[in-house]
């Protein structure tokens, strides 16, 4: 709780700290205050957590594309173009229908290059 009151009070890095102390010392998180979390790391470009956090998203629901989408993403900021555009094939292969975002993705963030 000490770190969602310094999230609260405007010092996310700090807040972020405590969060991740708490866990080490096992505190669990429900899903949303998960997701809360990793809006945070956004927040603060810390895209090597996003990544690490993603991946056992994933493993813990392994047919949620979603999961693998936002994964491609943080790839895409953490500037691993190899990794983002493996992620969003994988999205596809999942879910063909997403092809047109996909391509979207590819060339926003210069995948094909």
């Amino acid at each position: 709780f000490l770190g969602l009151t310094l999230v609260a009070s405007g010092d996310r890095k700090a807040g972020l700290g405590e969060i991740e102390k708490a866990l080490e010392l096992g505190y669990s998180l429900t899903k949303d205050s998960k997701l809360y979390i990793l809006d945070l790391y956004a927040l603060e470009g810390d895209y090597q957590k996003l990544i690490i956090e993603y991946k056992k998203l994933i493993e813990s629901d392994p047919q949620n594309v979603d999961w693998y989408a936002k994964l491609a993403v943080a790839y895409a900021l953490a500037n691993d173009k190899k990794k983002a555009l493996e992620t969003i094939q994988i999205v596809v292969a999942m879910d063909p229908m997403l092809q047109s975002e996909a391509d979207k993705f590819i060339k926003q963030y210069q995948l094909d290059n």
